[in-house]
């Protein structure tokens, strides 16, 4: 046997060793790291021939990971399990992984990510017929969207609900209380608590040990809906019930954190209720479990209910001394000498009271200078926001001025284009009119001089349609005076003809009946004619000016 081949079967060896043995006896970052490392120099097929043996020890890593909350190593093992399940061709489990790849991206905030790969995860899952899996896939996705599309959200989570078979389901029942939540943040509280008191009777209905922390849960989160509701009646009811389930679990570390949160979240209510005594009660109750825990949030809840109490007992100083260790504890959560701090701090609020008012005059001078910089810097905003829209409507208003200008000199130009063209056109046709005139007059008594005056006359007749094709080579003209003006006259009014727009893009040139008969080959009698036409398809009331109508087209 070689060096190499040596080495492989000793990081085999080791490696299963540690995977089967060590993993979490270690319970350490570095262990895991010298794992991977491992495993990915490590012949898999020699490691382990089984798939089974792979995916259990796969299956620690990933325990260990949720533990640590390390998304980024979920997210790789997780989908190494996934590809797995896909090779052995078990579909379903392959869907199910790809979920929770999907719902480790939405934990990391990375939404896109965690939607695109379950809506991926979803086509996979209709194509090949698990329906059973749908109802899941749905859930996911309303977490993918729930904290950027909430209407989306809440539609995945209510396609789970029609999906899932198994109303005793936990895609089921988190369904619902998803959908309670997204109505209660959105300020419908009458529809949150129809889902909320859903997902409770469901639970209440399984009878499971399992649902015993999701029942406190829910009645949690019911009197957290009626005190949005200003009724503080039923909260404190349905808050007192939550304690009451909490209480009746056992004395493990989660139950005594959330029963220390459910103690503060009752102690304000009886503070809001003014039942101070309770309030009280409930809020040492809540200390002694912070103490117990030795929690850094859990003091901040705690003390920030304090804060809340001795404001509404009409205590600044307690208040104050609250709510400056609510603080403390909210940016040192990690400080190892918070305990220290705080001791200090009740002391000094105790002893100093001269020095808290100093502190508080301090912070509202401090808050009123903050104040004028922010009107200041608002202000110079506002100024310099000010300054540079007027130049732009003057430089607006100058490229108008100009393009006016332009338009009406290009206007004037074409107005007069086109009546010299008429102008001539006439005098064409005219002097055609009188030749053929005078050579009819001319009587002849000879058959071959009247026979050439006839050809005359005829070959002058046939050039006088090139007159008409003039003619409408001036109408085309008057159609290309304004384009824009045709066309917005076209679409207000569909029911005027070619002839009514010809006569209203010469009446916006502001020409005389005169003129517009001298280019329209018509009578002046005719052009007012047009006129009145005009203005009744235009329904114009007899006040109402022609031109100054057209013009505002």
């Amino acid at each position: 046997m070689n060096t190499s081949s040596l080495n492989i079967n000793i990081k085999t060896l080791l490696a299963f060793f540690l995977i089967n043995t060590t993993i979490f006896s270690a319970g350490s970052q570095n262990v895991i790291d010298s794992l991977q490392s491992i495993v990915n120099n490590a012949s898999i097929d020699l490691l382990y021939p089984d798939n089974k043996d792979l995916l259990k020890s796969y299956d620690s890593i990933i325990r260990f990971y949720r533990k640590t909350e390390n998304y980024d190593s979920l997210i790789v093992y997780e989908n190494k399990v996934a590809q797995l399940y896909l090779r052995q061709n078990n579909l379903k489990k392959y869907v199910k992984k790809t979920n929770e790849v999907g719902y480790y991206y939405t934990l990391k905030g990375e939404h896109d990510e965690s939607v695109k790969i379950l809506l991926d995860n979803l086509r996979f899952a209709k194509e090949n017929n698990l329906n059973n899996e749908l109802a899941e896939t749905y859930m996911y996705l309303g977490f993918g969207y729930r904290n950027f599309n909430k209407e989306k959200a809440l539609d995945y989570f209510t396609l789970c609900l029609e999906n899932e078979t198994d109303t005793l389901s936990v895609y089921y029942s988190s369904s619902l209380n998803e959908i309670a939540n997204i109505y209660n943040l959105s300020g419908k509280y009458e529809e949150a608590l129809v889902f909320y008191f859903r997902s409770l009777k469901i639970k209440e209905e399984a009878a499971q040990d399992s649902y015993s922390q999701g029942i406190a849960f829910s009645y949690n989160d019911i009197s957290t809906v009626y005190q949005s509701m200003h009724n503080y009646d039923k909260a404190i009811f349905y808050m007192k019930k939550c304690i009451e389930v909490r209480e009746n679990l056992n004395e493990n570390l989660p139950s005594k954190y959330y029963l220390c949160i459910f103690y503060s979240n009752i102690a304000n209510l009886y503070t809001i209720t003014k039942q101070y005594k309770k309030a009280e009660d409930y809020l040492q109750k809540s200390l002694i479990l912070a103490k117990d825990l030795n929690n850094h949030y859990l003091f901040e809840v705690v003390y920030y209910g304090y804060y809340i109490y001795y404001k509404a007992t009409n205590n600044p100083l307690k208040a104050l001394e609250n709510f400056e260790i609510t603080v403390l504890y909210k940016d040192s959560l990690n400080n190892k000498e918070v305990a220290k701090t705080i001791a200090d701090l009740d002391k000094k609020y105790q002893t100093e009271k001269k020095e808290a008012e100093i502190i508080i005059l301090k912070k509202e001078n401090y808050i009123r200078g903050l104040s004028f910089v922010f009107i200041l810097v608002l202000l110079i905003v506002m100024v310099t926001a000010a300054i540079l829209i007027i130049r732009k409507q003057i430089k607006i208003r100058r490229t108008e001025k100009i393009l006016s200008e332009k338009l009406k000199k290009e206007l004037e130009y074409k107005k007069k284009e086109v009546l010299n063209f008429s102008t001539y056109v006439q005098q064409r046709i005219a002097f055609t009119t009188d030749i053929i005139t005078n050579l009819k007059k001319i009587k002849s008594n000879t058959k071959e001089v009247e026979d050439e005056i006839n050809k005359v006359i005829s070959f002058i007749s046939l050039n006088y349609q090139n007159e008409q094709k003039m003619i409408n080579e001036v109408y085309s003209q008057i159609e290309d005076i304004n384009k824009v003006f045709s066309y917005r006259i076209k679409k207000k009014h569909n029911n005027l003809t070619n002839e009514d727009i010809r006569l209203s893009s010469l009446l916006i040139l502001n020409l005389t009946s005169k003129e517009i008969a001298e280019i329209l080959f018509i009578s002046p009698k005719s052009v007012e004619m047009k006129r009145y036409r005009l203005r009744k398809k235009l329904k114009l009331e007899k006040d109402y000016s022609l031109i100054d109508y057209l013009t505002n087209i």
